[in-house]
């Protein structure tokens, strides 16, 4: 999840964004992470794939997780 937000910061902020700023966001519903292309993932993979964003979601707390067919 850190890595993601902190990718999402891009380069100039990547480096302030620290665990606990992530945590307090997720906790406050301030993050939206949107996956595209669920559709174009081999079918074989869709199960593992599917609990990872299962699991996303857990440790995202009150934000969001969005998959996009």
């Amino acid at each position: 999840m850190r890595q993601l937000v902190r990718e999402a910061a891009g380069p100039h902020l990547m480096e302030e964004v620290e665990s606990h700023h992530i945590r307090k966001w997720l906790d406050a519903g301030r993050i939206v992470l949107i996956f595209d292309g669920f559709d174009e993932i081999a079918p074989g993979d869709r199960e593992a794939v599917t609990k990872w964003l299962n699991d996303l979601e857990t440790a995202a707390g009150a934000s969001s997780v969005i998959p996009v067919p």
